[in-house]
């Protein structure tokens, strides 16, 4: 064999030894593979990305951390609270209403036709709460509580002065579709309202109030639960309505729902100002890329933190 065939099959060996070495494609597959982590593309991000998200995400939950600290107690946020949650109070009341006036309302009624009354309560609820869903989303939380308002009010009445049980039967269905909304509008407006430090707290209270609605009813029997004055009892749920009716007027829409319309909205900045407190710009705009970014910071997390920190060194992701 001659020294060029053997310098040639020499070469060629060479080239075969380091094929995977110096193919780039094939020398990331591997890691591609035992990582998991890939790309839209089905490729493994580079670890420059990886970092800058790793970053980016640290950024946020500092972001939250410092929202946290400044976040204080204000008299709208209160009083929003309160307002919203005489929803669910009415809720509670409509509940345990029926219970203590059935001896004395419409002597002589069949224990058919009360059962059809109470029932009737429990038909109109999944149709409100199909409603204040959609509602909601085109008009507004505060629009659509005072809807839910109008519900307990004409319902109410419709109980109060009924001349038969087929009329209560028909308002208690009324009454139904506003407790059907205020399940559902009630705890979407305190968890869009409620700041970061308070959220578990006011958000209790929708069910809190609902309790209590139900207590109220059974201690206000003590008093109307008789021959001659059981209608008031049904006349308290269209009071508990017109209460939350005058005090809608100065009720705060969402700004999550405002900057979900318009992301650039002065409404929604005014809002978060009077809600948090906030005494300059600067925390204002931090609230505002809070709520813009909540419902997209899990959804577009394409790379865990496991993934990345399997993959890079830690004294890279933080490296300059």
């Amino acid at each position: 064999m001659s020294n060029e065939q053997t310098a040639l099959l020499s070469s060629g060996s060479n080239k075969n030894g380091n094929n995977g070495a110096d193919h780039p494609r094939l020398s990331s597959g591997s890691d591609v593979e035992s990582t998991g982590v890939r790309s839209s593309q089905g490729k493994r991000p580079p670890r420059r990305t990886m970092r800058k998200t790793m970053l980016k995400f640290l950024e946020e939950m500092e972001m939250e951390s410092a929202m946290e600290a400044v976040s204080v107690t204000t008299l709208p946020l209160v009083f929003a609270v309160l307002v919203v949650s005489s929803l669910s109070f009415n809720f509670g009341y409509n509940i345990s209403v029926m219970n203590s006036s059935e001896p004395y309302a419409f002597p002589g009624h069949t224990t058919s036709m009360w059962s059809l009354a109470v029932a009737a309560f429990c038909v109109g609820g999944p149709f409100g709460a199909v409603l204040a869903g959609k509602w909601a989303d085109k008009m507004g939380r505060k629009k659509t509580a005072s809807l839910t308002a109008w519900f307990y009010v004409v319902g109410g009445l419709a109980q109060t002065f009924a001349p038969t049980l087929s009329v209560v039967i028909v308002a208690r269905t009324i009454v139904g579709l506003g407790c059907g909304m205020s399940t559902v509008l009630v705890p979407i407006y305190l968890g869009e309202l409620a700041p970061p430090r308070f959220r578990g707290a006011i958000g209790t209270m929708a069910q809190f109030s609902f309790v209590f609605g139900i207590l109220f009813a059974d201690v206000v029997a003590f008093r109307l639960a008789n021959e001659t004055q059981w209608r008031y009892m049904f006349l308290l749920i269209s009071a508990l309505g017109v209460f939350h009716l005058l005090l809608n007027t100065f009720l705060l829409e969402s700004p999550r729902w405002l900057l979900g319309r318009d992301p650039s909205s002065d409404d929604a900045r005014v809002i978060i100002r009077k809600l948090r407190g906030f005494e300059n710009d600067g925390q204002v705009e931090t609230e505002v890329r809070q709520y813009a970014g909540a419902p997209r910071k899990i959804s577009r997390m394409s790379i865990t933190i496991d993934d990345i920190t399997e993959t890079t060194p830690t004294a890279e992701l933080f490296a300059d």
